[in-house]
């Protein structure tokens, strides 16, 4: 049975190459803030990570709904999941994170639903909430331009889905339209690993050091300083 808990660090598993981790000791800046109330738009389509407490084993999804008996995610496959199971939750929002351990209840396609089963302790976000978008968008890089679509968006960067794959650290501008307005993001590639989205081949991480001021451009507000 794994040991699981805050000095622990649960999240130190990696998951498809990419380390989940959250800081081993929760004192300093992440403490659990006191009286703090659960402001579900806080936490509304941003990615959460779950680790099973059967076998330690972390997963990824997207937040659907939060509130204090019960969250629904959604999940790109089900991955050998049982009804029952219980899981550990670190939801990192626009301004807090969110820890608890919930029981998998029901299954509709790609739709999970957990019973909480813990108090949900609220601490200050020690990573950018990954806020999940849908748009379609171009990338340029010198004389070459392609489709992309914009999966996600944080304070520090956006993570795109492509036909085409691109070199790490290459500059690159990403244009976009949106609900919101037009969007013109410069960026450069942290990683391109290869996956299988519909006809999407790629996936890439873009680092972009303006983007807290454009995620408005994307629906989402501008989240306050995270601690250092």
């Amino acid at each position: 049975m794994p040991i699981l808990g805050w000095g622990k660090n649960p999240w130190s598993l990696s998951l498809h190459g990419n380390a989940c981790r959250l800081p081993a000791d929760p004192s300093g800046p992440w403490k659990p803030m006191a009286n703090a109330p659960l402001d579900e738009t806080n936490f509304a389509n941003v990615r959460t990570r779950m680790q099973r407490y059967a076998d330690a084993k972390c997963f990824n999804a997207w937040v659907v709904s939060l509130d204090e008996t019960a969250v629904v995610v959604e999940v790109s496959a089900l991955q050998g999941l049982d009804m029952g199971e219980t899981f550990l939750f670190q939801v990192s929002g626009l301004d807090s994170c969110a820890t608890f351990q919930a029981d998998l209840k029901r299954m509709e396609g790609p739709n999970l639903r957990f019973q909480i089963v813990t108090p949900i302790q609220m601490r200050p976000p020690y990573e950018d909430a990954r806020v999940r978008q849908n748009v379609e968008g171009t990338v340029r890089s010198g004389d070459d331009a392609f489709k992309v679509c914009i999966e996600d968006v944080s304070a520090g960067g956006m993570g795109l889905l492509s036909e085409e794959p691109l070199d790490r650290w290459k500059a690159v501008v990403v244009l976009a339209k949106t609900a919101f307005g037009g969007a013109c993001v410069d960026g450069q590639v942290r990683y391109c690993k290869h996956v299988q989205v519909g006809a999407w081949r790629y996936r890439i991480g873009l680092a972009v050091p303006d983007m807290r001021a454009s995620l408005p451009l994307f629906g989402v507000r501008i989240p306050k300083p995270r601690a250092a």
